[in-house]
């Protein structure tokens, strides 16, 4: 039998892992979006895409890992009219009552 072992590296703000040190520094060093500091219960009209408009009550607030376009982002769950929901970066929503 052989044994394999391998080292990954996490970004220690969002969790990502990778495979060289050197990916896990360059995403440490994105800065924490959190401009609107939203919360569970406010409500949110959507400015972006689908549902452009509505109002939706914002359900979880989560936090995006790294990606190409938002990394280090915080991101909301809004429920919307009906069975619908959305999941919005912080620059696809305002806040228009806080809970």
């Amino acid at each position: 039998m052989k044994t394999i072992q391998e080292t990954k590296y996490i970004c220690e703000a969002c969790g990502s892992k990778f495979e060289k040190e050197s990916e896990a520094k360059k995403c440490e060093s994105y800065p924490i979006i959190d401009n609107k500091k939203p919360k569970v219960g406010d409500k949110v009209r959507i400015n972006c895409g689908d549902g452009f408009g509505n109002i939706g009550i914002v359900v979880d607030v989560g936090f995006t890992s790294y990606d190409d376009y938002f990394p280090h982002t915080v991101c909301i769950t809004a429920k919307l009219d009906g069975p619908y929901s959305r999941v919005l970066y912080d620059y696809w929503f305002e806040i228009v009552e806080r809970s």
